[in-house]
């Protein structure tokens, strides 16, 4: 009986993934294979960058990471388990790669599991497509000097312990998920990592959703595996048309995703006359009984003004004053607001800074009554708090903050109505203007859903016609490059604070 301790090279893994059952065999040696060559990332991007990867059998005067980092991405989606999905041809030979390389005696049986997975892994590497002729280089045999280097790796980076780890979650969990690559924080290719980033220098803008990517999976934080999953899918044409192409893709598919996280019962439009952007919130089902229930609030909030703790300047009362004045019409602001109205109030109440009296309960009570009327009558919009009930928004660093709040002035000028009043209200309150008392929160749902939301569409349609961008130059005089970059910026802030990626 080989124990998890007892693992120390190749024939004791083996020996170890033959106890267990064996309908989970296949997959812990390709999460254990896919895992040691996510740790070498770092050490192979550098070497890609610098052009000093060992010397790959022909000429190799040009070769990109796109290829490697489309793999490791489609390994990603694969060991997360997509549902209901086939593996495509990329997923096939890459696992079988993977778990060959524990057994396969030609790759290189006297070497331990990590260099033959490592080589197993470059081989497949370099048979994908090559950027430089259009054509692919097939690598039948890895040179012993890289294995050579590879075992160096496994004894001086510790390669072994991480593996007998990911085996003890694997037996405890049967998955590896959200797990840091390096337990500890003992990450010894921390300085490589750092180096590749000073060496890709302007350049690491273009890869930027790839070091993304790997820092979420080097620190273990959640991503979505759906987007994941359909940016590994993406068409081989494409793949091969390169680093451009792929993150437009990409973009794509990020402002999808960042979109599905924060709807709205609303359309975004563009105003070619103007050649400004607004929303159009979807019609209000039984008017009659929706002006019934705005009325009810309407007097429930003048009967416990001024004697009930409540004043003209609360905020409550200027969220629910602008609902019943500007969006009346409007089933998802109303459900937003009032929500948002509902809970701050019972906050209050709770720790006695407002008064627990019959008229404030009456206030909120018509409050709900308008939430759940709302909600009834428009299923969209209780889809979207279903939605937004677990969501779990992350705060902003400084910095982003910064990029946010550099961004309202173009938001502004290129949206008109209540949309541009919306961006030049919201935006502050993200950034934690006066209206959030606490600096380091995250940003409250309504005003990041309806922020990162209308932007993520904004650049679908910017993305489906160039027209847009150059009516929008052509009437703000906004350049294009400022307008596309801050716009594809924003997408980028709301994919992390909805922890989308």
């Amino acid at each position: 009986m080989v124990e998890i301790e007892d693992i120390v090279d190749g024939d004791s893994l083996k020996a170890w993934l033959l106890q267990q059952p064996e309908e989970v065999v296949r997959l812990f040696s390709f999460a254990i294979g896919y895992r040691v060559s996510q740790r070498l990332i770092p050490d192979i991007w550098y070497r890609t960058a610098t052009r000093e990867l060992v010397d790959l059998e022909g000429d190799l005067e040009d070769y990109s990471m796109l290829p490697i980092l489309r793999l490791n991405l489609s390994m990603a989606s694969f060991v997360k388990a997509v549902p209901s999905t086939t593996p495509n041809y990329l997923f096939r030979a890459a696992s079988d790669c993977y778990v060959d390389s524990l057994y396969a005696s030609d790759i290189g049986a006297d070497f331990s599991a990590a260099n033959t997975i490592t080589a197993a892994s470059q081989d497949f590497f370099f048979s994908m497509p090559s950027q430089m002729k259009g054509e692919k280089i097939t690598v039948r045999s890895i040179p012993n000097a890289y294995v050579a280097y590879a075992s160096n790796l496994t004894d001086e980076f510790r390669l072994w312990r991480e593996i007998r780890s990911d085996c003890r979650e694997l037996l405890d969990h049967k998955t590896i998920k959200n797990r840091p690559l390096w337990q500890d924080n003992a990450d010894p290719f921390a300085d490589t990592w750092a180096e590749v980033k000073t060496t890709l220098g302007p350049d690491a803008r273009d890869w930027q959703f790839w070091i993304d990517w790997y820092e979420s999976m080097l620190h273990g934080r959640p991503q979505n595996a759906d987007m994941l999953h359909d940016i590994a899918l993406i068409d081989d044409a494409v793949w091969k048309q390169g680093l451009a192409a792929v993150n437009a893709a990409i973009a794509d598919i990020q402002a999808k995703y960042l979109s599905k996280n924060a709807p709205l019962a609303e359309r975004m439009e563009f105003d070619r006359d103007t050649a400004k952007f607004y929303t159009t919130p979807i019609a209000v089902q039984k008017p009659p009984l929706m002006s019934v229930l705005l009325s009810r609030v309407e007097d429930s909030l003048g009967d416990c003004l001024h004697a009930n703790g409540l004043t003209q300047e609360s905020n409550e009362v200027r969220v629910i004053r602008r609902t019943l004045t500007s969006y009346r019409d409007d089933p998802q602001r109303i459900e937003m607001d009032f929500t948002d109205c509902v809970v701050s109030l019972r906050g209050e109440i709770e720790k006695q800074w407002l008064q627990d009296t019959a008229a404030n309960k009456t206030l909120i009570r018509s409050l709900e009554e308008c939430v759940r009327g709302v909600r009834e009558l428009h299923p969209e919009v209780a889809e979207n708090r279903m939605i937004f009930a677990v969501a779990e928004l992350r705060a902003l660093p400084e910095a982003d903050k910064q990029v946010l709040a550099e961004s309202k002035d173009l938001l502004v000028a290129i949206s008109q109505g209540a949309t541009s009043e919306d961006f030049a209200t919201d935006i502050p309150e993200l950034v934690n203007d006066a209206l959030i008392p606490v600096p380091d929160s995250a940003p409250r749902l309504p005003p990041a859903v309806r922020v990162f939301g209308r932007v993520s569409r904004m650049q679908m349609m910017i993305r489906k016609s160039s027209e847009i961008v150059n009516r929008i130059v052509e009437s703000t005089g906004f350049k294009a490059a400022g307008i596309l970059l801050t716009i594809a910026g924003i997408v980028q802030l709301g994919l992390s604070v909805f922890g989308v990626f």
